[in-house]
């Protein structure tokens, strides 16, 4: 299903309490809710508004979706922006994916390990997307990329086409069984490529095989 807004404000204004609805419901069936969440300019305002109207966030266990293989100092770091987006969320409630700098490999090993209850249930996933048709960290033309797409494992080091290169994100394969995905995009040349399926780039596979995705889109 797609929503089509006016303006990106509106945008933010219609995802925020769609989203912490789910939530919601989520903590009064589980006692808890789980939340991945993409990094990128795109959804950053639907976070600081979810930040300010959220009452229940330390009930609200956020992970990533992807993030850059750099420490949390650099500006690079997903994990940075979402601890700032969510600056009222208590620190223990945000859960990043780099445990380990020296070692690449070791690093999704340990990553499996910390993120394994999000494998067992995750409430919502919010997606971005790249001019380039890639969503979370799953490329084009990239190896290890169109693996993310097909695996059965559930998180994958992957390779972007710019700085900083070395990528960990989660596959296809855990996002679709998140029970709701969201996607927001703004920009007409993205829509374009997102309309485009003959393209067959990432974002496409993930519409065939997540069902269940709402697409929020704002000009």
């Amino acid at each position: 299903m797609r929503h089509d807004f006016a303006s990106k404000e509106e945008l933010v204004t219609a995802f925020t309490p769609w989203c912490l609805d789910i939530l919601s419901e989520s903590i009064d069936t589980f006692g808890e809710a789980r939340m991945l969440l993409s990094g990128g300019g795109t959804p950053g305002p639907a976070y600081a508004k979810m930040n300010e109207d959220c009452t229940f966030l330390d009930q609200l266990e956020i992970g990533l979706v992807d993030e850059r293989f750099v420490g949390l100092e650099s500006d690079f770091s997903n994990e940075k922006l979402i601890r700032t987006s969510f600056s009222n969320a208590p620190d223990t409630q945000i859960k990043g994916m780099v445990h380990n700098l020296e070692d690449y490999a070791g690093n999704l090993r340990l990553l499996e390990s910390e993120y394994r209850h999000f494998t067992q249930r995750t409430d919502m996933v919010i997606l971005g997307m790249g001019p380039d048709g890639h969503t979370a960290s799953i490329f084009p033309d990239d190896k290890p990329s169109a693996e993310a797409l097909t695996t059965d494992a559930y998180f994958m080091n992957t390779n972007a086409p710019a700085h900083p290169t070395q990528r960990i994100t989660c596959s296809i394969e855990l996002i679709r069984n998140a029970r709701n995905i969201a996607l927001i995009i703004t920009g007409a040349q993205k829509l374009e490529v997102l309309e485009n399926k003959t393209l067959q780039l990432p974002i496409h596979t993930a519409l065939e095989k997540c069902r269940n995705i709402n697409i929020f889109y704002a000009e």
